[in-house]
């Protein structure tokens, strides 16, 4: 059996609630129906009405998270520029950037994507390295902007102080 909204093949037969479900997208396939008193006994005879509602996709999305959840079953997703990132920290470079704006509070609440572009901005600067590498991740420079005018010049000046000075140091 297939999902019809995304394709899926991973199909939870939830009796419970007497729902086939898609556990990639939380699409509620069918209704289960059981012919008889109580469920161990008609667990023979199922019958399932076609149903597919597209409607109430956040009802059933949590019914399904609710599902995986009690289940201990694990569902979280890496995106392509976390696992970029997690690899760019091998470099003793960008670990030493990533640290010092991580200290001063500067990824908190942002994406890998946006992590990444201060990383690339950080490291290479004062050459204008960094528009190349940045098209070459697809990081829009204006998104890049919006981020540093967030943290400021003044604060950016004293960043860069602050890495340079570790680098003299070593």
């Amino acid at each position: 059996m297939q999902c019809p909204a995304c394709g899926s093949n991973e199909i939870i037969w939830d009796n419970k609630n007497g729902e086939i479900v898609c556990s990639n997208c939380g699409t509620i396939i069918d209704n289960i129906y059981y012919n008889g008193q109580n469920e161990s006994e008609s667990t023979e005879i199922i019958s399932i009405n076609n149903k597919f509602y597209k409607d109430d996709i956040q009802v059933k999305e949590l019914r399904v998270k609710n599902f995986l959840k009690n289940n201990r079953i694990e569902t979280k997703k890496i995106d392509q520029y976390e696992i970029i990132l997690r690899s760019m920290l091998l470099d003793s470079q960008y670990k030493k950037i990533y640290k010092l704006l991580y200290d001063e509070g500067i990824l908190s609440g942002l994406k890998a994507k946006s992590k990444l572009g201060l990383l690339i901005y950080f490291r290479f600067a004062l050459n204008n390295g960094y528009l190349h590498l940045l098209e070459k991740f697809d990081i829009k420079n204006e998104t890049l902007k919006k981020i540093l005018k967030r943290i400021g010049r003044k604060r950016l000046t004293l960043l860069f102080d602050k890495l340079n000075e570790e680098s003299d140091r070593i």
